[in-house]
């Protein structure tokens, strides 16, 4: 199985990746599997525009392999 995300800007930032397409985030471990960043995508609020934007990732995962 294979466990990929994708990240937004503000959770590079956080974390200080330098070059975080192909980073292995072992905070994220999730049943054994590290997921590996397969791509970042612009900041975007996913609620009030009067919060901040938070670090995000979205999840991807082969389930059928």
């Amino acid at each position: 199985k294979r466990l990929s995300i994708i990240v937004n800007e503000t959770f590079v930032k956080e974390f200080e990746l330098e070059n975080p397409i192909g980073t292995e985030i072992e905070f994220l471990d999730f049943l054994n599997f590290k997921p590996k960043i397969i791509g970042v995508i612009k900041d975007f609020h996913n609620s009030s525009f009067h919060q901040k934007v938070e670090p995000s990732a979205l999840w991807y995962t082969d389930w059928n392999s």
